[in-house]
């Protein structure tokens, strides 16, 4: 059966159109550091003020050039300046409600960061969990009070913006889904009624892998109708398949470049 996560709706926005004040999310209200009741210290963190390149890409660009990375520079950290930055970036979406109904978790204790990377072998061991600086962790309520059939893509929206502003700071970042949120949760003191969907890992990258080859459209994109392809699909030797698909496109793609 095919479930509808969510409707996103796009058009132009009229002239002279009076659009009411917005009002900011406040980073306080929704990150945490290192612990669930550890909140951050915004004012010591903009002290302290680092430069930092800030590479001119723009958005379209840093969604096409962003990978996942896989190797890192261990002995690199990312700077607090920097950190503040990925966190605005994350309090730009648009979320169901104003409302710290989702909790961040900025986990940068080097012991943290070595429990979470040993339980989070699950898939392929992901030995890159434990070479990096900084780990992401998201949570949203799950009580009855809250959004919490919208909190899955609210939290996709929160991962995805922060993952392509650290792109544009050369920073390399890699979500990952596989983990023992139980061990996580005791680790962080993270309350039972908050689930944790995913997290996300950030560092400086020792290299940039292949782009890893996407769906053809004409696969996964409809037009007015189900079923009616948005472009043709192209006819192809390749196996219908998709993990078959994938493997032997990769023969065929050869950019290891990226605009950083």
């Amino acid at each position: 059966s095919i479930f509808i996560d969510a409707i996103l709706a796009v058009g132009k926005v009229k002239e002279n159109v009076e659009i009411a004040e917005y009002k900011a999310k406040d980073i306080n209200d929704f990150y945490f550091y290192n612990q669930w009741d550890e909140k951050l210290k915004i004012k010591d963190w903009q002290s302290e003020s680092i430069e930092f390149h800030n590479y001119d890409i723009e958005v379209v660009d840093a969604i096409v050039d962003r990978r996942s990375i896989r190797h890192f520079n261990e002995n690199k950290s990312i700077p607090r300046s920097v950190i503040l930055e990925l966190l605005k970036a994350g309090m730009m979406v648009s979320l169901t409600i104003n409302q710290p109904y989702l909790k961040i978790i900025i986990v940068e204790d080097k012991n943290f960061l070595n429990q979470i990377a040993k339980h989070s072998k699950i898939v392929l061991k992901q030995s890159h969990v434990g070479e990096v600086p900084l780990i992401i962790v998201i949570t949203y309520d799950c009580s009855n009070n809250s959004p919490g059939f919208y909190s899955e893509t609210d939290s996709g929206s929160i991962i995805q913006s922060i993952l392509l502003r650290a792109h544009t700071l050369g920073i390399g970042s890699c979500w990952i889904g596989a983990f023992n949120r139980k061990v996580v949760r005791k680790i962080l003191k993270i309350p039972e009624d908050w689930h944790i969907p995913s997290m996300a890992i950030f560092g400086y990258p020792n290299n940039f892998p292949k782009p890893t080859p996407r769906v053809d459209l004409g696969k996964v994109c409809y037009h007015n109708s189900w079923k009616n392809h948005i472009k043709k699909r192209k006819r192809t030797l390749l196996p219908d398949y998709f993990a078959l698909s994938i493997w032997f496109k990769k023969f065929r793609n050869t950019q290891v470049t990226t605009l950083l």
